[in-house]
């Protein structure tokens, strides 16, 4: 009878990854429990995102030393496959951001073809300016319209929010959109990717940078935050 190779059997597939939390965040010394569900008999290996040794098992306990915002990673190994998949833990005292504003530092003078932005006789040439602050996948969270502001480029105009949007998710890649609507079709001037809010909080935890300033597409603009407990 010819031996069935190991490398032939179904790929692991985790059906479920939870962190038992016994409050909406945890602190450092607070126990974490780790479980995950699997398609098929498989080992798991647990990786803690804060630089100490791996664990193996379905079901395991982790303490964070520090506190921080972590991307939990487990990953199943059967038939020499391995799948992975990941669970978010907090173990600072901000569960939340605010975007308080977006300053625009700089900006093309025209768009993509030449022209004056927003040159629909409308707004005399000025552009009528939508920014949406987006988390993944682009879902627009909420948006602002700046109409009629100065032709050329643009230095240090600040966009407020009147009723400032909270977001919870700090792993997603948070993103700036900004649009010129002319009333006829809307270009995008640039998509300013902040990346993971998680990285700016981490950098300093006991006293989180409330800023960031980044340039796309001849675009700067600088996000303003507030970290929310």
């Amino acid at each position: 009878m010819q031996k069935k190779n190991d490398d032939e059997g179904p790929a692991p597939f985790i059906t479920d990854i939870k962190a038992d939390l016994t409050k909406d965040k945890v602190l450092p010394i607070d126990s974490v429990y780790f479980s995950a569900t699997v398609s098929t008999e498989a080992e798991i290996e647990w990786e803690f995102d804060d630089g100490s040794a791996n664990t193996i098992g379905n079901n395991v306990m982790h303490v964070y030393a520090q506190q921080g915002y972590y991307s939990v990673v487990a990953r199943a190994t059967a038939n020499n496959k391995t799948t992975s998949t990941s669970v978010d833990v907090n173990t600072t005292v901000y569960l939340r951001f605010r975007l308080n504003s977006v300053t625009i530092l700089g900006m093309p003078a025209t768009n993509s073809g030449g022209s004056a932005w927003d040159n629909d006789g409308i707004s005399n040439g000025n552009p009528d300016l939508f920014v949406f602050p987006d988390v993944e996948n682009f879902t627009n969270y909420n948006s602002q319209l700046i109409a009629n502001t100065p032709p050329g480029p643009i230095m240090s105009l600040m966009i407020p929010f009147a009723v400032p949007p909270i977001f919870s998710d700090m792993s997603s890649e948070f993103k700036v959109s900004f649009n010129d609507d002319d009333d006829t079709d809307v270009e995008n001037i640039a998509t300013l990717n902040y990346g993971a809010i998680k990285v700016l909080l981490n950098s300093n935890i006991n006293s989180p940078p409330t800023s960031k300033t980044i340039s796309s597409n001849g675009v700067t603009a600088r996000i303003d935050l507030g970290w929310i407990q």
